[in-house]
């Protein structure tokens, strides 16, 4: 009887040697693959930041060319004020050129009519 249950509690604990024994390599495996899992984590964690280094390069690029351009464009509007300045001023001076040219050919006119008259009388 007492070997009976000395073998019982031999098998008793091989049977629970067996299933730490599995649990353990289940815990191995599970291990092995939180790893494999915070390698790939790190690697795209690794990658996000590249990524997000060019962004900023780019934002910071894009910003002085934005800058850049609108600098440009305050300086093409002020252009573009001189010169509307500049048209304003020739628009100006031609309705005075043609008015002059105006008179000038009523004047013109005048003096034909008037050495017309002064014709017949010779």
């Amino acid at each position: 009887r007492h070997l009976v249950a000395l073998r019982d509690g031999i098998s008793d604990a091989e049977l629970r040697a067996d299933a730490a024994t599995s649990r353990q390599k289940t815990a191995e495996a599970a291990l092995e693959e939180l790893r494999g899992e915070a390698g790939e984590t790190e690697s795209r964690a690794e990658s996000l930041e590249r990524a997000l280094r060019e962004a900023k390069k780019e934002v910071e690029r894009c910003s002085r060319m934005a800058e850049q351009k609108s600098q440009e464009a305050l300086r093409l509007s002020s252009e573009l004020s001189r010169l509307s300045a500049e048209a304003a001023t020739s628009e100006d001076q031609l309705r005075t050129v043609s008015a002059t040219a105006a008179e000038s050919r009523e004047v013109e006119r005048d003096l034909r009519d008037q050495l017309s008259g002064l014709e017949e009388l010779l």
